[in-house]
């Protein structure tokens, strides 16, 4: 076949013009792919709108109603007055004492031993310590652990050398809240904290 068809394709066999029709027919079918790729992207996306936007007026609902009822708790602590609590209250009350009461608390040495602080712990050089560090860092009655309100805590009892709380030197017999895990140094004696139910699962 011969003959002009677009200015400067005179050259161009019908064979060409099939072979580019076939290059046109496979650009549409990956345009037409993409195509509906990008709109269910798109429609996909706008259902996830719709949900998160859903989902954040719940939390703010959720957030005015808790601080709200913060604000009232706090006001409670501050006068040192009772306040009625709900169903759902006492039940998390319940709850949350119940798991404190039944995990335990350990010291585990660099060398892996472990030691149960229990209700209170006494560390330091002297004999009498319910935990002996045999380290002239140490002072003699040098840190107490003790468990309040549910809580573990840390007290510096006046110690020479100090005691470090995940790195942070923390002040002479004003107790430190411990988090659930914590590398504490006394002097220069580490030992890992751990609270939980198995003091295997220690500190990587």
């Amino acid at each position: 076949m011969t003959g002009d068809f677009v200015g400067g394709f005179s050259e161009c066999t019908t064979d060409d013009l099939v072979l580019l029709r076939s290059i046109i027919d496979e650009t549409l079918d990956t345009s037409s792919s993409r195509f509906s790729t990008l709109s269910r992207k798109i429609e996909d996306s706008r259902a996830f709108i719709r949900s998160a936007e859903k989902e954040i007026k719940e939390l703010e609902q959720q957030q005015r109603v808790l601080s709200k009822r913060r604000r009232v708790l706090s006001a409670a602590i501050e006068r040192e007055k009772p306040i009625p609590l709900s169903d759902d209250e006492l039940f998390q009350i319940h709850s949350r004492k119940k798991v404190a009461q039944n995990e335990s608390a350990f010291l585990i040495s660099k060398n892996g031993a472990k030691t149960e602080v229990g209700e209170s712990l006494v560390l330091g050089r002297d004999s009498s310590c319910g935990l002996v560090i045999s380290d002239m860092t140490v002072s003699r009655k040098h840190a107490r652990l003790f468990k309040q309100n549910g809580n573990w805590w840390v007290e510096d009892l006046g110690s020479k050398n100090g005691v470090r709380l995940n790195g942070e030197k923390i002040e002479s017999e004003i107790p430190a809240r411990l988090p659930k895990k914590a590398i504490i140094r006394f002097g220069a004696a580490e030992f890992s904290f751990f609270v939980g139910q198995r003091a295997e699962e220690s500190l990587v």
